[in-house]
Parts: structure tokens; C-alpha cells; sequence
């Protein structure tokens, strides 16, 4: 779901969080999952934690990725309704830990496994329980500019663990079939990813039924990879998995590389553009976000590109891209915005949070996209929302990125449609703390306010020591057709631990559910 390159660099610390299906609920297998039903959740960007949710009402357990858990070796925290709690390791499942360096915890060198860089689900089985998918984006390329080159791989931090793929330092994705007891290591497959050390493969993952009903599509962000030898191109794998029987294992199978050099892809892959470190699902295919895309030579304008199968035959078929420079799309493309730093689910919003507005830079803003019964696999730009905006509580500040993340769900009224928009918290006299503000969409019923959540749990500190990862994530949790949805936010508390918090709605506190890391 998201990458700690461009926006942040190795600065940025990654969490993903998402909920999983324990056979409480209903199925979301075949075309009962579709993404376009119902806005479900926030998706992947290189700067915040970022949550993605299951599109099922009900009281699901929640897993929370942690990748750098334990010397970035990763781990994934299970919270089960009924208070069990598991903790999903690379030792626990058989899988070669990180290899730690120095002193430093954070310090994201090669041997770095990244267990729970990305997690997503679905039913990919048809047991009625959802499985879990788990990315693990593995060893980083130095992008330092004095030691070494940019863009080349750190050889100061190499050992023999480089050499055998199996050793944890490339890329990896896991599928874990879910069973009434969790899950265990005798349930895992290994998804067949092509990587290598650097590549990220891993980083962003996302799941999506196929149109024609014969299985879903795994789609799997390596935004390092080097694409006609330009450096951190990026590219997503698309992978269709299916099973002969219901219940019987499921078999994934790569049927794409897409990258900017694809010829259904517009425009050109240019280095460090890290195409795949966000992804959302949306109906017949995803939407990429690209945060550190070049846009008419300006370096992390940022962009999104609409990838898109055929409803008859589920191949790849023309994609649609978009940027400030795009027509109908408001303002013009700048550098280091990073459009596309994060993605609804369905394209519904795209975040800019480093926008200037009001002459303010980075106050940041959120782009809005809508579908039509006559194009429903194409988007359409619609207004831009910024804090100040009509019916958006608050006034632009400087760079509190209005936008870090981005999710729709009916979080204020039953039946309307509304944003959570996360900011960061910034310094100053007096300092600005972390917020959620809940909007509902341009045009809807009047009746339904929107509020601004901060404190009651939320950062109100800079819980990271230098302002830059004091943030959170987010994601819709669907409580049916009648009643409000709750917003999940995941927070951080200080280097390593993350608050996981349930907002039901108006009138209501924030509960915490649990702690991870």
C-alpha cells in the first residue's frame, strides 16, 4: 500500500491496517465484492499510515502491519472480537527474520525483511473467511545523493543474505488463508512475485474481483523496480488468483507487468517516479497512485492512473491517467505536491497535501472524482476541497498537509457520502495537532454537519520526534444499510507504538480497540 520514498524518504515509518473476516459476516467472494458498492476505505501513500477496510458489516477482527517491527523484520497484530489477539511474525511463520545494523531501528537497509508493508483481503478461497494478503517490500535502495549514488543499490550494507532469494531481502507477498483458529504457517502461500532487492515488491497490495466472475485479481506495487534502466520507475503485477473448487487452495498467477512503459499506460516511465506505492481498489481494476511522478518536468507533482480490465474477458485494456495539468482537474501541476499521495477507494478522492492554497504552502487539498452509469470505469474530475473550503470547517495552514490520508464512508448520516481527511501535526506557537475533519461530499443534504476530530486520542504532540510521521491512517468500517459507518484511525504514540481507535459518529468519543507494536 505505500513506499517511504520521494514524500518522506527513509524518514517516513509505514503501518497498514485492515480489517479481516472471521466468519461472523458475509461473503465478499465473486461479484458480492464489488468495490464500487460502497466506499470502503483510505488507501496506500509514502507518508502516513494508511488503513484499508473489508466491505462487510459487523464486528470484524482488525490486523494492523507493523513493518518495522523488530529491526524491520516486520509483524502484523490480529485483534479478534472476541479480545483473542495474534501476532503474525516472519519467525512464527517459518520466515527469515531482518538482519539488524548499527543502533538504529529504523534503518531500512537491504537485509530488511518489512513484514506488513501492505495487507489486504478477500475471500479468495470461498470458505465464507476472508484470507489475508501480506506484502513485505523487503530491502531499499540508498537514495542518499553523496553516499552512494542515488538510485544504487547501498553495497556498504550487503552480506551473503542478498545473494539467495530466499534469505528475506527481496520483495515478497504472502497469502494467508484465514481459518476459525487465525492463521497459521501451514496456510500460506507464496505469492510468485519477480524481484529482486530494491524493487519494493510488495509495498502496496490490493484485491479485486474479477468482472467474469472466475476468481480475483491480486495487484502488487514494486515501486523501486528500474524500468529501461531509469532507476525506481516502478511497476504493478497483476495476478490472477483462482481455485478449482470451493475451499480448495487458491493459485496465483502473473498475468501483468504494467509500468508507464506499457502500452495501455499514457506517458513515459521516468526515474524515481515509484509507479505502485499506492494503490486503490476500484470496480474492474485500481487506481495507482503516483506521488513522485514527474509532471512536465517538475519532479514529485504527482499523479493517478485509472488501470482497467475488460467486464468480458478481464484483460488489460486502455488506462486513464490524470494530474493538475490535466483538463477539468482545478489548479496547475507544481512541484513536490505529490497529487496522488493517497486514494479513496474508487477514485472517490485523491489527496495533494502538499498544495499551496491561499498562498500557503503545503496546506495541502483533496481532489474529488466522480463515475457515471455511462462511464462507470472511467473518472471524471469534480471540485477541490481544502480546509476553508465551502463546508469545510478550519482555514489553510502551512504545512499541515490537509490530505496525508483520504477515506469515504457514511460516517455523519446514514445514505450520505462523506470524507475523513487527515492533517499532520505541525510545530509552532502554538503548534497545530493532528486532525481527522469529516465533510460530507459537495451537494448533500445540508442537514448533515460536519465536525473536526482531535485530541480524544489523537496526537496532539509530535509523537516522532521531528513532526514528519506524527500522523495517522484511516479507513470506513461498513455497519450496513441502515446505520452510520465507523471510521477506523490508527495513530501514532511514539517510535514504535500505534493506537488503534474506532470512531462511531457523531456525539461519540473515539474507543481505542488496541495497541500495536
Amino acid at each position: 500500500m505505500l513506499v517511504t520514498t520521494g514524500l518522506l524518504g527513509e524518514r517516513a515509518r509505514r503501518l497498514t491496517a485492515v480489517l479481516l473476516l472471521a466468519g461472523l459476516l458475509t461473503s465478499c467472494s465473486g461479484t458480492n465484492s464489488d468495490p464500487a458498492a460502497s466506499p470502503l476505505s483510505g488507501a496506500g501513500t509514502s507518508a502516513s499510515p494508511v488503513v484499508s477496510a473489508s466491505p462487510r458489516p459487523g464486528g470484524a477482527p482488525v490486523a494492523v502491519g507493523v513493518p518495522e517491527y523488530a529491526d524491520s523484520s516486520g509483524a502484523v497484530e490480529v485483534y479478534f472480537p472476541d479480545g483473542r489477539h495474534q501476532q503474525l511474525t516472519p519467525g512464527g511463520l517459518g520466515l527469515p527474520p531482518a538482519q539488524p545494523w548499527g543502533d538504529d531501528p529504523y534503518a531500512l537497509y537491504p537485509q530488511a525483511l518489512q513484514f506488513g508493508s501492505a495487507v489486504a483481503t478477500a475471500d479468495l478461497n470461498q470458505d465464507g473467511i476472508d484470507d489475508l494478503v501480506v506484502g513485505s517490500e523487503g530491502g531499499r535502495i540508498n537514495t542518499d545523493e553523496d553516499t552512494p549514488t542515488a538510485g544504487e543499490l547501498n553495497e556498504d550494507f550487503l552480506t551473503p543474505h542478498d545473494a539467495d532469494p530466499a534469505a528475506g531481502a527481496s520483495g515478497r507477498v504472502w497469502i494467508l488463508l484465514g481459518g476459525s483458529g487465525g492463521f497459521t504457517r501451514d496456510r500460506m502461500i507464496r505469492v510468485p512475485v519477480p524481484a529482486r532487492v530494491g524493487d519494493q515488491a510488495g509495498a502496496a497490495v490490493a484485491v479485486t474481483p474479477r468482472a467474469s466472475g472466475t476468481g480475483h485479481d491480486l495487484w502488487v506495487g514494486a515501486p523501486g523496480l528500474t524500468v529501461g534502466g531509469r532507476a525506481q520507475a516502478g511497476a504493478v503485477y497483476r495476478f490472477s488468483v483462482t481455485t478449482r473448487t470451493t475451499r480448495a487452495t487458491p493459485t496465483p498467477t502473473l498475468t501483468d507487468t504494467v509500468t508507464y512503459d506499457s502500452r495501455l499506460v499514457p506517458g513515459t516511465a521516468v526515474g524515481f517516479d515509484h509507479f505502485g506505492s499506492v494503490l486503490a481498489r476500484v470496480r474492474n481494476g485500481v487506481v495507482v497512485g503516483v506521488p513522485d511522478r514527474t509532471v512536465r518536468g517538475l519532479p514529485q507533482a504527482g499523479e493517478i492512473v485509472r488501470l482497467r480490465t475488460d467486464r468480458s474477458t478481464d484483460r488489460m485494456i486502455e488506462a486513464e491517467a490524470f494530474n493538475q495539468d490535466s483538463a477539468a482537474v482545478p489548479g496547475r501541476a507544481t512541484r513536490a505536491t505529490s497529487f496522488g499521495a493517497a486514494v479513496a477507494e474508487n477514485g472517490l478522492a485523491v489527496a495533494v497535501p502538499r498544495a499551496r492554497v491561499e498562498g500557503r504552502a503545503g496546506a495541502g487539498s483533496v481532489q474529488l472524482f466522480t463515475t457515471s452509469s455511462a462511464r462507470p470505469d472511467s473518472l471524471t474530475p469534480a471540485a477541490a476541497l481544502h480546509q476553508g473550503s465551502p463546508g469545510v470547517p478550519g482555514a489553510p495552514g502551512r504545512y499541515v498537509e490537509f490530505g496525508t490520508d483520504v477515506v469515504a464512508g457514511e460516517f455523519l448520516c446514514p445514505g450520505v457520502t462523506s470524507l475523513a481527511i487527515s492533517s499532520r501535526y505541525q510545530p509552532g506557537d502554538p503548534p497545530v495537532p493532528v486532525t481527522v475533519t469529516v465533510v460530507p461530499l459537495p451537494g448533500s443534504d445540508r442537514s448533515c454537519a460536519g465536525t473536526v476530530l482531535t485530541g480524544d486520542g489523537l496526537p496532539t504532540t509530535d509523537t516522532s520526534g521531528s513532526g514528519d510521521d506524527a500522523d495517522l491512517g484511516t479507513a470506513a468500517i461498513d455497519s450496513g444499510a441502515s446505520a452510520r459507518d465507523q471510521l477506523l484511525i490508527v495513530a501514532r504514540l511514539d517510535d514504535r507504538a500505534r493506537r488503534i481507535m474506532l470512531w462511531p459518529g457523531p456525539g461519540s468519543s473515539l474507543t481505542t480497540l488496541g495497541t500495536a507494536g
